[in-house]
């Protein structure tokens, strides 16, 4: 693809709508469902890890992989934003994104879009770094398609991933699902710390073998029937993790899962103005099973649940000339949150935080953007 053509092909991740790269004046990053398949991606982490200026640090806690941004990074990752298909993958737990609760196979992805710096005016706080928009078999719909695949691969990797997607008149579907397994890697703890002896190692815990095996599950349903859309999600992750000690029996488990169900209704009206209205309801689970050292406590755990719904709804302007416009009102509302924890620490003892029976955590937010293009080359932008 030459340069000229790369300029030419359009992003929604900047204002919301289809717009030209040439057109954006931000760092933008493309990747298609080519280069993922030229590249041998496996997973998401493969994908992020690879795209210049972004980088991820996988430490095996129970927070899994987190990623940064030009040299940025912390344990929870709360200033890129995280789309998949429009639906916003934000974590209530600790208000980031964690990569292992969007982890969707590769093969559904028909390409990531990537900002690399303040999107903030758009998407709010979590922003601020950058956005990162996941579309998932748009160009599928367009096509009557239905594909079966299996794939095996070192540390006993089991994959199978199905997918059919098609038209029936004025109805445009896609659906995909899958299964993956991984045995994890299997060294010797005398090769990953300098003092073994400071470690706490059950008798059969000489390696990681076993300990950080790795299981996905996932179904995604998305429709459209003239202006109306539809984006259904379930992905339950199974994680083994370290967390404290070095884990006894088959290890520490992470239980990841997330529901996610949008509707939303998008129009043109008179080709000057776009209306664009959706509703979200989320829900998450993840639940740490810490299969510690026997002599200390039966059982550590911890468990999260939380249910959310998000409002948004947004209008934009074209007059075709050299001045377009976006206002927009987003309203994200948890209303079920329940926080326990078992840890071997005074304060995580039977720890328990939740929201009361009628109260909210609630985020509004009312935002404007505007552009104006002053010649071919130069064009101004502001927002609030």
């Amino acid at each position: 693809m030459t340069l000229e053509e790369v300029m030419q092909l359009e992003v929604t991740i900047v204002g919301k709508i289809k717009q030209k790269i040439s057109d954006i004046p931000a760092s933008v990053e493309l990747i298609t469902a080519d280069e993922i398949k030229e590249q041998g991606y496996r997973n998401l982490q493969d994908i992020l890890e690879n795209v210049p200026g972004l980088y991820v640090i996988n430490n095996y806690a129970w927070t899994g992989p987190s990623f940064g941004v030009r040299g940025y990074s912390t344990q929870y990752q709360s200033h890129v934003i995280v789309l998949i298909d429009g639906v916003n993958q934000f974590a209530e737990f600790q208000a980031d994104y964690e990569i292992e609760q969007f982890n969707i196979p590769v093969e559904s992805i028909d390409r990531i879009e990537v900002i690399r710096g303040p999107m903030s005016v758009m998407y709010g706080s979590g922003a601020f770094f950058g956005a990162i928009n996941i579309i998932t078999n748009e160009a599928a719909k367009n096509n009557n398609t239905s594909l079966l695949s299996t794939s095996v691969g070192n540390v006993r990797t089991k994959k199978v991933y199905m997918q059919t997607s098609g038209t029936i008149e004025d109805f445009e579907y896609s659906l995909h699902t899958s299964s993956s397994y991984t045995y994890g890697i299997d060294r010797p703890f005398s090769e990953l710390v300098s003092d073994v002896s400071a470690l706490t190692i059950p008798a059969d815990a000489l390696s990681t073998g076993g300990r950080l095996e790795k299981n996905r599950k996932s179904l995604s349903f998305s429709g459209k029937f003239k202006g109306f859309y539809t984006n259904l999600q379930f992905l339950e992750n199974t994680d083994e993790i370290y967390v404290i000690e070095v884990s006894i029996k088959d290890g520490s488990q992470k239980i990841h899962t997330t529901n996610n169900l949008q509707i939303g209704y998008r129009r043109d009206i008179g080709g000057k103005f776009l209306i664009d209205t959706k509703f979200t309801y989320l829900t998450q689970r993840k639940f740490i099973d810490l299969a510690l050292i026997e002599d200390l406590v039966p059982m550590y755990f911890g468990d999260l649940n939380t249910k959310a719904y998000e409002f948004e709804s947004n209008l934009h302007f074209n007059n075709n000339s050299n001045f377009d416009a976006m206002v927009g009102v987003n309203i994200h509302s948890a209303f079920h949150h329940i926080d326990f924890w078992n840890l071997p620490y005074p304060t995580w003892n039977n720890a328990f935080a939740r929201l009361l029976k009628g109260e909210r955590a609630t985020n509004r937010a009312l935002f404007v953007q505007a552009n104006y293009r002053i010649s071919d080359k130069i064009k101004l932008t502001g927002g609030m």
